[in-house]
């Protein structure tokens, strides 16, 4: 299970995708928070290119505004935080992890 100080993967009943796994939320404003990433698209089509992403709420008892620029921007992080574990953890080709 994948695990940092904001959230950790979790499998959960009510997950839409049943071969996905959810995220959890486990501190801050959206703490309780439990997603699934739906569509991950990177966007080329610009000098700047950038990832997109959909995004299934699995629960939020809380009745959180999941619509908030501040909700995505943690989801963004989540999503560049996953990544950047995959890769590190795929790095086949004998170089040191990139520092951040």
């Amino acid at each position: 299970m994948k695990q940092n100080e904001m959230f950790e993967v979790i499998q959960h009943d009510d997950a839409f995708h049943e071969d996905l796994q959810c995220i959890h939320i486990t501190e801050g404003d959206f703490e309780g928070v439990v997603f699934q990433y739906d569509n991950i698209r990177l966007e080329e089509d610009s000098d700047d290119p950038a990832v997109s992403f959909n995004f299934i709420t699995v629960k939020n008892e809380n009745n959180l505004d999941l619509t908030s620029d501040e909700f995505v921007s943690i989801l963004g992080e989540i999503l560049n935080d996953l990544l950047r574990s995959f890769v590190d953890a795929n790095r086949t080709d004998g170089t040191e992890t990139p520092s951040e």
